[in-house]
């Protein structure tokens, strides 16, 4: 859907059908893999003494995050209930039994163990970015309310610290997952308290950090720092199109909106496409696509 020139016509169509097909199933999948209220990732399914391997509150956050989206494009599909119902199990189940009273989230069943990390970065920042859109579906205040608790406590951890994956390693992995959650905080109070109220809050000096490390680690062709393996090049693609929500929430900031530029620059050269594997690997083409049209919507 991120498609801009796809307005009208059977392409138009088809990839809405797409995106619809894609929450039938998560509805028609949703308990196989693990509690009845999980959603299913698709891998981490071998049970042992009746535990699933993984049932991750993170990824399962971004499953949630992709329904709720095509909610809100699609409010009078005669199944987006059905959709809504369903994230408002998952929801309720996580804020139930992973929520801590400070806001941090806990991974939720991770290697055949019950929340092993009671308060974990990564599902506690993309839980974040689902709360704060299913409370503008549902109208229902206790979404916000959690959605705030955890935005704090983004502001307040350390990030160069995070562990699974180590910062130091693939910092644009750990600056993409931690910024979902900001974005969504942040969204919520500029568009109910005010832009002034959104650039003062903790969480946008923390951001500003983050932005900081990639503007200072950026080299000349727009990468950053090589990460330990290939497939953790995948998250830099998504790096423009957090910079750019930022700048659009709380900016403008010209050297963020360099920095994004700087990137994709490179990765529209012959060697960016080879070395991201674009248009070859499905996650990083994803995430190009995303960077790309919010570039594209810059004024």
């Amino acid at each position: 859907m991120v498609r801009r020139d796809v307005q009208t016509g059977d392409e138009r169509e088809r990839l809405l059908a797409g995106a619809y097909a894609f929450c039938d199933r998560v509805v028609a999948h949703q308990g196989v893999q693990g509690p009845p209220e999980a959603l299913m990732m698709g891998y981490g399914l071998q049970m042992r003494d009746g535990v699933v391997h993984h049932a991750c509150v993170a990824d399962q956050a971004s499953i949630a995050e992709a329904v709720v989206d095509t909610i809100a494009l699609s409010p009078q599909h005669p199944q987006a209930a059905v959709w809504q119902a369903a994230i408002v199990r998952w929801a309720d189940w996580v804020l139930a039994n992973f929520a801590k009273d400070n806001g941090g989230i806990g991974v939720g069943i991770y290697c055949h163990q019950w929340n092993p990390i009671t308060e974990y970065w990564c599902a506690t920042s993309l839980t974040t970015g689902v709360l704060f859109p299913l409370a503008r579906l549902t109208g229902d205040a206790k979404y916000v309310q959690a959605g705030l608790r955890s935005l704090d406590w983004l502001a307040r951890f350390d990030y160069t610290k995070v562990e699974i994956p180590k910062f130091t390693d693939v910092a644009p992995e750990v600056i993409l997952y931690t910024c979902e959650g900001m974005v969504a905080g942040l969204q919520h109070l500029a568009e109910t308290q005010g832009v002034e109220a959104a650039r003062n809050h903790p969480v946008a000096r923390q951001f500003a950090a983050m932005a900081q490390w990639l503007v200072d680690n950026q080299d000349s062709t727009g990468r950053w720092p090589e990460p330990p393996s290939r497939g953790y090049r995948d998250y830099s693609c998504g790096i423009p199109w957090l910079l750019l929500r930022m700048n659009a929430l709380i900016g403008p900031n010209p050297v963020w909106q360099a920095c994004a530029a700087r990137f994709l620059d490179g990765l529209a050269t012959t060697e960016g496409e080879r070395y991201y594997g674009l248009y070859v690997r499905p996650f990083t083409t994803g995430l190009a696509w995303l960077s790309a049209c919010r570039a594209a919507e810059e004024p």
